[in-house]
């Protein structure tokens, strides 16, 4: 299960130099949907502990940040 991840992630990393090294858009955008296929597939291929820090850490990061956009607007 881990060679298949380390493949993606090197597959990933290389459509991620492609896009900012590469002036054609239509290049760009071709790397960029590759790395997120590629991202989607890891997820997909994460343990269960992997995806429930991932989950936990988003819900954190979006209360947190309403939080603060709560506390701004009332001041």
């Amino acid at each position: 299960m881990n060679i298949p991840s380390l493949l993606i992630l090197a597959i990933a990393l290389v459509a991620v130099y492609i896009h900012t090294h590469v002036a054609e858009e239509l290049v760009q955008v071709g790397a960029t949907i590759i790395a997120l296929l590629c991202l989607v597939l890891n997820l997909i291929l994460a343990p269960l502990a992997i995806k429930l820090l991932i989950v936990g850490s988003i819900l954190l990061t979006a209360k947190r940040a309403s939080l603060a956009l709560f506390n701004s607007l009332l001041q």
